[in-house]
């Protein structure tokens, strides 16, 4: 007779421990050195990506206010001309 599915597939107690023996204080011990790892660095290189994205956009904000203030001179020099002649 054939076995069904579940039957096939049960977990024994023998199979269901670790094949090698890995102390949990050692696994815990390698995640924390990992976390401190992506902390220093990535954050190290976000910190600096934003500084180059904020330098840009000051660059971008001052490129803007020098456009905003010659469409103000010359509308107002446009205006001041029609006045006079």
């Amino acid at each position: 007779m054939s076995k069904t599915w579940a039957e096939a597939h049960k977990v024994s107690e023998v199979s269901n421990k670790a094949s090698c023996p890995v102390n949990v204080d050692t696994e815990i011990a390698l995640i924390k050195k990992d976390m401190q790892v992506m902390k220093d660095n990535h954050l190290y290189h976000i910190e600096k990506d934003m500084e180059k994205i904020h330098t840009k956009v000051d660059k971008l904000d001052n490129r803007l206010w020098w456009v905003l203030g010659i469409l103000i001179a010359s509308t107002v020099g446009t205006m001041l001309t029609n006045m006079i002649t």
